[in-house]
């Protein structure tokens, strides 16, 4: 599994409160009903008064990131960036000498 870390900023506010609160405010919820599986929420943060949020995720395949991108794009803005944990880099690093 490929972790990511992706911003996000609402494009129309209210349209992404209405799509939050329409699933019961569980962005795993909303992933799920967007039809992109394979995507696992590990963690959500909403920056105060910012219209913004930042999310990390764990992804089966980039189709499923890029399949929930395109289908949110009339509502938020993302920049999704791969990532990897503290262990892979590090291991990344070892391999570079």
């Amino acid at each position: 599994m490929q972790n990511y870390l992706i911003n996000w900023t609402a494009k129309d506010h209210k349209k992404t409160i209405g799509h939050f609160e329409e699933h019961a405010g569980s962005l795993q919820t909303l992933v799920a009903t967007l039809g992109a599986a394979g995507i696992t929420i590990k963690q959500s943060w909403h920056m105060l008064g910012q219209n913004r949020g930042m999310l990390i995720v764990s992804v089966d395949s980039p189709i499923a990131i890029h399949t929930a991108a395109v289908k949110l794009a009339d509502v938020v803005g993302l920049e999704i960036v791969p990532v990897l944990k503290d262990k892979e880099a590090l291991a990344a690093l070892a391999q570079a000498k």
